[in-house]
């Protein structure tokens, strides 16, 4: 099983990539991507899982673009997300993905966190236009991502439902099959 310093390790070789994390209490480390996004991924080292999660807006106060965005970000569950799902926590939408540590390594993490850096980039632009104070911030960040570094997320671009049985790595590479095994989630 992967530990705690296993983890660790995993994130100092992120750093490579001008990626940079703190530890903020024992397990728990805020993750800030290099590059022209602006979010922190928390990584929570809690077994038998780690949790990767992302804080990606409030949540808007009129109902109707509420439900709109409710449904839009279901619509991206369904087709876009690789690893995690969108949520709701209480006035947030939230990304979250637990990785099972029994059999975890370095490229199950790896894929899990740029797979979830990859889906803000491109979704950033329109699910910010729910918040006019993300609207500012999405204008400003959305045109430099321009591509995915060279170690993109399993299946992204092979089909529009990636990892849920359609020709990516995921969903005949893994060890846990097309999104099995993922104690924890709440599915």
């Amino acid at each position: 099983m992967v530990t705690r310093e296993d983890i660790e390790g995993f994130l100092e070789r992120i750093t490579a990539e001008g990626t940079s994390y703190r530890e903020v209490e024992p397990g728990l480390w805020v993750v800030k991507p290099g590059g022209a996004l602006d979010f922190d991924v928390v990584v929570h080292f809690s077994p038998p899982v780690v949790v990767l999660r992302v804080n990606v807006m409030a949540l808007p106060k009129d109902a109707k673009a509420a439900a709109e965005l409710t449904r839009r970000l279901l619509e991206m569950n369904a087709s876009d997300m690789v690893h995690g799902s969108y949520g709701i926590e209480q006035n947030s939408v939230v990304i979250t993905e637990a990785l099972e540590l029994s059999h975890l390594d370095f490229e199950e993490f790896l894929a899990a966190y740029e797979s979830i850096a990859i889906a803000l980039a491109s979704h950033l632009r329109e699910i910010g236009s729910f918040s006019p104070r993300r609207a500012a911030t999405t204008a400003r960040v959305a045109p430099a991502l321009t591509a995915p570094s060279t170690r993109s997320a399993p299946g992204k671009g092979n089909s529009g439902n990636a990892g849920r049985g359609g020709n990516s790595r995921k969903s005949g590479g893994s060890k846990r099959g097309a999104r099995g095994g993922k104690g924890g989630r709440g599915r």
